[in-house]
């Protein structure tokens, strides 16, 4: 099941260093791994898993794009 991981590093951040989606799972797996929180919150693309939360809710089909920058900042927070 790494395939939904890979789709949420595709838009990991410069911060992040990775060249490519591999890469970049692979560094939020060593960013876990050591406990780094700043380099895995660098890895993930938060907006884009927001996307893919709301597109799985039927009743979130139509969602804008405020709910998903809100939803996104949330889980980041998180």
């Amino acid at each position: 099941m790494i395939l939904p991981l890979v789709v949420l590093v595709l838009g990991a951040s410069p911060a992040c260093g990775a060249k490519t989606p591999e890469d970049a799972l692979r560094r939020l797996e060593d960013a876990y791994r050591a406990k780094d929180l700043e380099l895995a919150v660098a890895c993930k693309d938060f907006e884009r898993e927001a996307k893919i939360m709301l597109a799985q809710l039927k009743s979130a089909k139509d969602a804008g794009v405020d709910l998903v920058q809100k939803i996104a900042q949330t889980l980041e927070q998180a």
